[in-house]
């Protein structure tokens, strides 16, 4: 199921001209085994959102839809009322924003 994700998350970002603004990286492990599927959204100087228990097959669209919030607010801070419902609910942890490199 993890590369019809990505696969799904492609199309996704490709349609919204997103392909070159994010990097997905699979990974084999999160270590969250009772709430696959977990993706990290993480970029220098803005939040790092941890999201777990995504469903594979339907959760693509909501994701690049977040994907596009989080790199029009400042810092990455999505407002949780313009999160969907899929987001907040899958939303594990949110960490401070990693310092840019110098």
């Amino acid at each position: 199921m993890g590369q019809y994700f990505i696969n799904q998350l492609q199309t996704e970002l490709a349609a919204r001209n997103l392909q070159d603004t994010f990097h997905l990286q699979q990974v084999r492990c999160m270590a969250a085994c009772s709430r696959p599927c977990n993706v990290t959204l993480a970029a220098p100087d803005r939040l790092t959102f941890i999201l777990s228990g995504l469903s594979t097959t339907e959760s693509a669209t909501e994701l690049v839809e977040f994907c596009q919030q989080y790199t029009t607010y400042p810092g990455g801070r999505v407002p949780f009322k313009e999160r969907s419902a899929v987001i907040r609910a899958a939303s594990a942890f949110i960490l401070p924003a990693l310092p840019a490199p110098n």
